[in-house]
């Protein structure tokens, strides 16, 4: 298939989240009054809301205390000081419940204008343009570093940033009038530039998407997350208030048919395994916008909501030495994970993006098929299937005695079958990569070898003891990849063609790319002894995780 794909709707202005920008303010209204109502049914009395709003207080003076950030608004402390003075005013005049009403909506109101997002035709157009054309430039310019080929034209993108899986299924889905919700892994700060370029690539319109709050200190990513679709999420944000919003606003869009990216882990995974379970916040939101699409029509056509799992797989994370880190001192301190965003500048940004895609790794994106909102396969034409493959009315699970029924406690487990269903395909659309297969063989070797030393103790060996013989790493290797083509064949797992390679072949290039810009090396060739060895074995542990979770344990 040669990308990029002509577009499914050619005409810009026809996308959903071109129409949503363009009504920015009707939008809005609807989010804050969706989010009021909410909260108003599970806080009906002044005494409730009145703790609602202490408790959400409570939280922001401990986030503006402990964790200000620089896009924090200038009249961030002013606004909450307000907040205080009237909570104190309102109790003490013992204020009735309108005047409660108020300032929660103003509270609302806040949160709602700092949250949403928006969508510009031109800088769009810029950006489909420019991005490949950059990318393609650094790429020519990888290898041995040489910038003098800058402006060659030897590689493309698709010679690095391979795209797999049954993208047209997504594009009739599109095509037919479906929405579009993608949940891809998690594991570098590239995630989000890489699925919007594929999915641009593979011919959809623009798709909504939350980024972190603290991305938005980086001018350059500002600029443009601004003004593609991105909404602002700040995870210091823990208060009941804020969390509505941020559900009402993805509810609200997702039912005005607008196509959405969540990263349903939350965060990038610390560890380098792939997400073993989600975040149901957002998640939710998809069962909650296609119920209310299913009410809205009950004897008729309904707008429906799909879900398409995306896996996105590199030989190398840039990020790794902090991640993993990061993880092990989460895991081992038992404390509380305080994300620390190293790329916040625009210059960090920059030589990240430099740096990565001079590096002359591959990369490898895959689509899954797509699901209902219940996590059931689909047919061609987009019906839902049950295990047997017959179609299935999707209105059937919505409904009481044969009438489409709102139940809370229902849609929460709905909820939690789709995030199993999501961490199922992310499991078996991995593609396998050499760096992963090396570093799983030579971390398992080494436990072997050890077998009474703990994680810790294990990590801390000295350096003659962090090497191996390259026979035996390449008798490893050569089970491991036997293992994985018999998972292949059964349609279980994917993999890259270099393991069709000879063994060294696989061995070389795997740890070719474990090295790739780490200061220190997960694992390297010793010239003169011929042997394998590891500088950093917390890092040789971050690549071994990609495979874990699978049982190659046993075959090694």
């Amino acid at each position: 298939m040669q990308f990029p794909l002509k577009q499914v709707v050619p005409n810009l202005e026809e996308w959903p989240l071109y129409r949503l920008s363009k009504d920015r303010e009707r939008f809005l209204h609807k989010v804050i009054e969706e989010a009021k109502r909410e909260l108003l049914l599970d806080h009906r009395s002044s005494a409730s809301l009145q703790a609602l709003l202490a408790n959400s207080l409570y939280h922001e003076k401990i986030r503006l205390t402990r964790k200000p950030w620089s896009v924090d608004p200038p009249d961030e402390k002013k606004f909450w000081a307000f907040v205080a003075s009237e909570l104190t005013r309102l109790e003490q005049e013992s204020a009735p419940q309108a005047a409660w009403n108020a300032l929660l909506q103003t509270i609302l109101e806040r949160y709602g204008k700092e949250i949403q997002g928006n969508f510009n035709n031109p800088t769009y157009q810029f950006a489909r343009q420019f991005l490949p054309i950059a990318f393609n430039r650094l790429l020519n310019a990888s290898g041995n570093r040489n910038f003098s080929r800058i402006f060659g034209n030897r590689l493309g993108i698709h010679d690095r940033v391979h795209l797999d899986g049954d993208v047209e299924r997504l594009r009739q889905i599109v095509r037919d009038g479906g929405t579009v919700v993608m949940v891809p892994t998690h594991f570098s700060n590239l995630d989000s530039i890489l699925v919007g370029y594929a999915i641009d690539a593979i011919g959809l319109p623009a798709f909504l998407y939350g980024a972190g709050l603290n991305l938005f200190s980086a001018r350059i990513l500002a600029y443009f997350m601004n003004r593609l679709g991105a909404y602002k999420v700040d995870r210091r944000k823990k208060n009941k208030i804020y969390l509505q919003a941020l559900k009402a606003y993805s509810t609200s869009a997702l039912e005005e048919g607008c196509h959405s990216l969540f990263f349903p882990g939350g965060t990038r995974s610390r560890s380098g395994a792939i997400e073993k379970q989600v975040k149901l916040g957002l998640l939710s939101t998809v069962i909650e916008a296609q119920r209310r699409l299913l009410l809205e029509n009950p004897n008729g056509p309904f707008q429906k909501i799909y879900v398409a799992p995306v896996v996105i797989n590199y030989n190398f994370v840039l990020e790794a030495p902090a991640l993993i880190k990061d993880h092990l001192q989460e895991i081992g301190r038992e404390r509380f994970f305080v994300e620390q965003d190293r790329y916040s500048s625009s210059g960090r940004i920059a030589r990240f993006i430099l740096r990565f895609f001079t590096a002359g790794s591959d990369i490898r994106i895959r689509f899954g098929d797509p699901m209902d909102i219940l996590g059931n396969p689909v047919d061609a034409a987009g019906n839902s299937l049950d295990p047997n493959g017959k179609t299935v009315p999707l209105a059937a699970y919505f409904q009481h005695n044969g009438e489409l029924k709102e139940d809370a406690q229902r849609d929460f487990e709905y909820t939690k079958i789709l995030a199993d269903k999501i961490v199922h395909a992310f499991h078996r659309y991995n593609t396998v990569m050499a760096s992963h297969v090396v570093a799983f063989a030579a971390f398992r070797l080494i436990q072997k070898r050890h077998p009474d030393l703990d994680l810790y103790q294990l990590l801390r060996l000295p350096e003659e003891d962090r090497s191996w013989d390259w026979e035996a790493l390449g008798v490893a290797v050569t089970r491991l990849v036997a293992e994985v083509k018999l998972r292949c064949d059964r349609a279980e797992l994917y993999r890259e063609p270099v393991l069709d390679q000879p063994t060294a072949s696989i061995l070389q290039h795997g740890i070719r790319n474990l090295g790739i810009y780490h200061d220190k090396r997960a694992l390297k060739i010793d010239k003169r002894s011929g042997k394998v060895s590891s500088d950093d074995l917390r890092l040789l542990l971050f690549y071994h995780n990609r495979m874990d979770g699978f049982g190659f344990e046993h075959y090694v």
